[in-house]
């Protein structure tokens, strides 16, 4: 049996673990998006904790791209405009840049979205999902953000405007560029919304 070496890490301000984690032969990367909790209402039965926790659009997203294999390498640290990438498909390296496409809540209109639901938490009301209503859940778009690490630069592009979530590739693309990714979607005009 193969050894891998253990890499301890601690994400500073995060008050949970991450959503989701994508790899590439070099890094474990994941993205931290500004939330905010507020456990006091949990704390007195009032709320549960997923309606504690909201979303902070003065605050930026912090991704942290953390070294595979003891090396003297560098954790990479680097702060981009808020966002909450939830769902990731792959990542690779080409030269000194790193690419992941990933679904989340990354479009304008959905940081615009959680903004306006904060008071009812991160995943909005859950009243009117019952009913089929789901107008309050914000748009999940798939983008791929590219980070230059030399540079320390972050790019951030759309790929698929639609409701989508969950993205995959196959298996033997997850750490390379991949033609195909497939994913979930659905059509927010037909019925159920309002």
């Amino acid at each position: 049996m193969q050894s891998v070496p253990v890499v301890e890490y601690s994400l500073p301000g995060a008050f949970f673990n991450p959503h989701d984690i994508i790899l590439t032969d070099d890094h474990y990367i994941f993205f931290q998006p500004p939330l905010q909790l507020d456990s006091v209402p949990f704390a007195l039965g009032v709320k549960g904790p997923a309606q504690c926790v909201t979303y902070d659009s003065e605050q930026n997203m912090i991704i942290h791209m953390i070294p595979r294999h003891q090396s003297d390498e560098e954790t990479v640290v680097l702060e981009t405009d808020g966002a909450f990438p939830i769902h990731h498909a792959l990542a690779y390296r080409e030269g000194t840049s790193t690419s992941i496409v990933t679904s989340g809540w990354i479009s304008d209109k959905a940081r615009m979205q959680l903004k306006e639901t904060a008071h009812k938490g991160i995943l909005g009301s859950w009243e009117g999902l019952a009913e089929g209503d789901f107008s309050e859940v914000p748009e999940s778009s798939i983008f791929r953000y590219t980070i230059d690490t030399e540079n320390r630069i972050v790019k951030k592009e759309m790929l698929h405007k639609a409701q989508v979530d969950h993205p995959h590739c196959h298996p033997k693309y997850s750490q390379r560029s991949a033609r195909y990714i497939y994913f979930c979607a659905s059509n927010p005009i037909l019925q159920g919304m309002k």
